[in-house]
């Protein structure tokens, strides 16, 4: 069992996240972390003096937007404490300086109207502490920064090299300076920078990246001779025998020498490129399960003995079927430096979400960290503490050859139709835009896939025209919280680009209630036109706690909604839109009843389908929708969506006009009894279609059988009294792949085999 101690302060509906650690001069280990509390979050800080904790402090000046928080020690004793917060519509980066129970007045080192994210903290022998943080300005992204002398903290400065993207940045101390690392999004690559940052200026920045595939999340560690060690992860884009597209994890590693040469690691392994010292396929990259993961899995960290030998440490999942859904992380370390550097060891599996300071050194193997505490299947709260990283407990890595039936594949593919096709209905042109709109990020329990790496991906990778991150309102007791909202809704603004690419703002609410005695979930997928982050109300807040109170908090927005899952219930709504017919689940169709039944109480219904991918492939997790709108903007791409003028698909991107007597799908129309509608259905398809089907009221009543890829199809139904509507689902020739058992948690082919047209809707008057 870990000898730590648990820091989080135990009040009603609390949920803390993001623990970050330092050693002050007193040596005392503090740990500084974000706190939810419904409506608002604060940063919270806690010392331990030896095992005994001192009092919690509430280092934000108010609740509200605050996350993110950064620690380093103070050179006139305690710690500083950074955070990104926003007030009044400005982001700032926040400084405290916490000191036993004395805090110092909350120093904005930078304010912007636009986002300012992600601080990093260190403090060198000289006792100067240098920050450095991201900002977006003017549809750019940096890595500003500034330093804290005896003089007070100095203005801003530019700290990344270029234009465009940089991300993340991390510091580490050295005698009079600070290293600095951080990530750059170039020419379709994540690459990882590394600069020295010293009272005389910046380095020019040292290129660490190894591969062309995306290189993320570096950490580093000081060598203690002036020099730095950093770790970094490469992700290699894979596609498996069933045509399920992920991502082959692995950890590289460098030396950089006081004086900037580069050594790069070289694993006792020599079939392995130099840099790469271990992967991280197990519980990360799927055989036959997939539940997401928790913690910092692709987020290795180094620490330094007192001695000077280096240690990578990361996390892994226990195993890919166990534990499905809670936090069964494994901490291992395996040395850079000294002996055994092909070897890994375990540290510790009774916590999550390890965090360690690389500018810590440890003796007698007493490492000190900071992390979260399981509770059963749920998280749990902050601790801190000591490991013992030493040598007695070698752990196998399962080789990589396990995972040899992952090949890689160069993206984006060719396109299915090599133009976009477009068709006309009276007067207008409509043309055909594919999105994504259920996917899943870094602020969900069980996903960490960056804001902005979903969004590249969407992007650069699968072609979509638009996507939308919709992390979990509450779930697995990890909250969606305003400030994380906050986040979301300004990367979705910057992200956003009318014409090319659009970000959708959303997030999906997690309530879960019997129905017909039967757990079910429930859930709502929320989607907004705009970039304001108004709208979020969770299941587990008392104005939202029900079905009915959310239906009624949602009529004040402007969302479109559309339920998600196999079963759900609804209640009338002006802001619902839309059902889920397909995901990387299952499809919702084939399983249950639920839609029919709600088409055939009255609901007129989108339909839509959306991943729900919590693997970081937007756009290539089985499920896809695609909207016929006259231009790539969040404004027609809405007024598509609640004119029903879009089809589902489980993955395959193809052409599909569906009209019922001239007026497309979504669309109503009245008719007498008797009248004849004729069903039009043209389609292009990349594979042959095997069958179309029409439906009426939720019955199959028709069935062609086109066997070519290209085929402008006819039906015709004679109406009897009442309301009706008509939809027409295709099947593709299956592709060649391994079935898959229960469609595999989260594991999906990103290519299926249907497509179905949203219902038109026929009123049938009496003569």
């Amino acid at each position: 069992m870990s000898p730590f101690v648990r820091l989080s302060i135990n009040t009603p509906q609390h949920n803390d996240k993001d623990p970050v650690l330092a050693r002050d001069g007193a040596g005392k280990l503090w740990v500084s972390w974000q706190s939810y509390q419904p409506k608002a979050d604060s940063i919270m800080a806690r010392y331990l003096d030896g095992s005994q904790p001192g009092p919690a402090l509430e280092i934000s000046e108010s609740p509200g937007i605050n996350l993110k928080p950064a620690i380093a020690p103070a050179a006139q004793g305690g710690v500083w404490v950074a955070w990104a917060a926003r007030r009044k519509g400005h982001w700032s980066i926040q400084a405290r300086h916490a000191q036993d129970a004395e805090l110092g007045p909350a120093l904005p080192l930078a304010e912007s109207g636009e986002l300012l994210y992600v601080p990093a903290l260190a403090t060198d022998d000289a006792g100067n502490t240098w920050a450095a943080w991201e900002a977006i300005s003017r549809r750019q992204r940096y890595i500003m920064g500034c330093r804290q002398s005896q003089s007070g903290w100095a203005a801003p400065i530019v700290l990344s090299h270029g234009t465009g993207e940089r991300f993340r940045p991390t510091v580490c101390a050295s005698a009079q300076g600070a290293w600095l690392a951080y990530e750059a999004f170039e020419g379709g690559q994540y690459r990882v920078y590394l600069r020295h940052w010293d009272l005389h200026g910046l380095s020019d920045p040292i290129n660490l990246t190894l591969t062309t595939d995306w290189e993320m999340f570096p950490r580093l560690c000081p060598d203690g001779e002036g020099g730095v060690w950093a770790a970094w992860t490469v992700k290699r884009d894979v596609r498996d025998h069933r045509g399920i597209m992920d991502h082959k994890i692995e950890i590289m590693a460098s030396h950089c020498t006081s004086d900037g040469q580069m050594r790069l690691y070289r694993n006792a392994d020599d079939t392995q490129p130099v840099g790469y010292v271990t992967h991280l396929y197990h519980g990360l990259l799927g055989k036959e399960h997939y539940w997401g993961f928790i913690g910092r899995r692709r987020r290795p960290q180094v620490a330094r003995t007192a001695d000077g030998h280096v240690w990578l440490l990361y996390e892994r999942k226990e195993d890919e079927s166990r534990n499905a859904k809670g936090p069964d992380a494994q901490l291992l370390a395996q040395p850079l430096t000294g002996q055994g550097d092909h070897q890994a060891y375990m540290v510790d599996e009774a916590a999550y979400y390890y965090t360690i300071n690389g500018d810590i050194p440890f003796t007698g193997g007493q490492l000190p960290f900071a992390g979260q505490i399981p509770a059963g299947q749920h998280y749990g709260d902050i601790c801190a503490g000591t490991l013992q990283l030493d040598r007695s407990r070698p752990v196998e890595t399962p080789p990589a050859s396990g995972w040899s039936f992952w090949q890689p594949i160069s993206l984006p593919e060719p396109p299915a139709l090599p133009e976009r096709p477009q068709i006309t209905l009276g007067d207008k042109t409509y043309r055909l835009y594919w999105g994504d709109t259920h996917c899943h990020g870094v602020f969900s329990g069980d996903a960490e896939g960056e804001i902005d790496e979903n969004y590249y991906w969407a992007r650069e990778k699968s072609a979509l025209d638009f996507v939308s991150i919709t992390d979990n309102d509450f779930i697995y007791d990890d909250v969606l919280t305003p400030s994380a909202w906050a986040v979301l809704c300004a990367q979705a603004a910057h992200y956003d680009d009318p014409g090319r690419f659009l970000a959708i703002s959303g997030y999906e609410r997690s309530f879960r209630e019997p129905i017909d005695g039967k757990d079910s979930s429930n859930h709502r997928i929320v989607l907004f036109p705009d970039y304001g982050d108004d709208g979020l109300y969770h299941h587990t807040e008392s104005d939202a706690d029900t079905e009915e109170k959310f239906v009624a908090c949602m009529e004040h927005t402007d969302a479109f909604i559309y339920p998600h899952h196999p079963t759900w219930r609804i209640i009338p709504s002006s802001r619902l839109g839309g059902a889920e017919v397909c995901s990387s689940w299952d499809i919702y169709m084939h399983i249950a009843s639920t839609i029919p039944q709600a088409l055939q109480q009255g609901h007129r219904l989108a339909f839509i389908g959306s991943s729900d991918t919590h693997r970081i492939v937007p756009g290539m997790g089985g499920s896809l929708m695609g909207v016929w709108a006259e231009e790539l903007t969040r404004e027609a791409i809405f007024e598509a969506l609640w004119a029903r003028r879009c089809f589902a698909t489980n993955g395959e991107r193809l052409f599909l006009d569906v009209r019922a007597n001239g007026i497309p799908m979504g669309a109503a129309m009245t008719c007498h009894p008797g009248s004849i509608m004729t069903i039009t259905c043209a389609v292009k398809a990349p594979r042959t279609v095997q069958a179309a089907r029409l439906f009426r009221d939720g019955q199959e009543i028709q069935n062609q059988a086109p066997a070519a890829r290209e085929a402008e199809l006819t039906f015709s139904d004679q109406l009897g009294p009442g309301q009706h509507y008509y939809y027409v689902e295709l099947q593709l020739e299956p592709l060649p792949r391994v079935p898959m058992s229960g469609r595999g948690g989260n594991l999906q082919v990103a290519r299926g085999d249907y497509a179905w047209s949203s219902p038109t809707w026929v009123d049938v008057e009496d003569a």
